[in-house]
Formats: structure tokens, sequence, C-alpha cells
């Protein structure tokens, strides 16, 4: 692993352990026959949201990290102010996300 992906992927944990705003977003539409999308970011929901449905609903992460112990992570740039962070357990189960308003 890279020293910058060190870096980002520290920052993401710290992140994650320090909480942060919540964010909605911006709708996007899966044409799948499987169940809509979540129309805002509280209806992924932790134990039962999988790492297929957010990659389905939201597309491929701007960045991910995955952690020895099987954890892993998706971060996603919403918009120019907000970026959110989805952890996952090793059954790629959502643990919880958090949003982050950026400056």
């Amino acid at each position: 692993m890279s020293y910058r992906t060190r870096i980002i992927a520290s920052l993401v944990l710290f992140a994650l352990a320090c909480g942060a705003v919540a964010a909605e977003p911006e709708p996007t539409s899966a044409e799948t026959t499987e169940a809509p999308c979540p129309k805002t970011l509280g209806e992924y929901v932790a134990g039962e949201s999988t790492s297929d449905i957010v990659l389905r609903c939201l597309g491929k992460p701007h960045h991910e990290d995955h952690n020895p112990d099987g954890r892993f992570t998706y971060l996603y740039n919403l918009n120019q102010k907000v970026t959110v962070v989805f952890l996952f357990d090793p059954q790629s189960k959502l643990i919880r996300y958090r949003g982050y308003q950026r400056n």
C-alpha cells in the first residue's frame, strides 16, 4: 500500500471514529428489477444494506480501502461540499456511514 493510500485510509478511519455531519445524496436511479435505490442516506440501514446496494445506487466510489480484518470503506464525493464514507463488515453488510462537510 502506498504512503498516500495509507494516509487517506488513516484519515477515513479517523473520521469514522469521530463522527460527522449527516448528508443526503442526490437521487440516482438504477435501471434494474431490484428494489429501488434509497432516496436519502437515512434509508441505508446498518446490518441490512450491503456494499452491492451502495455500488448499484451510487456507482463506483471515489476511494475504496480494505483493512486486514476484512472491513472495508467506500468514500463518495456526493457534491462539491459533501463526502460520505460507508464502512462495511467482512460479509459486506453496512456497519455505519458518515457524511462530512468539506471546506
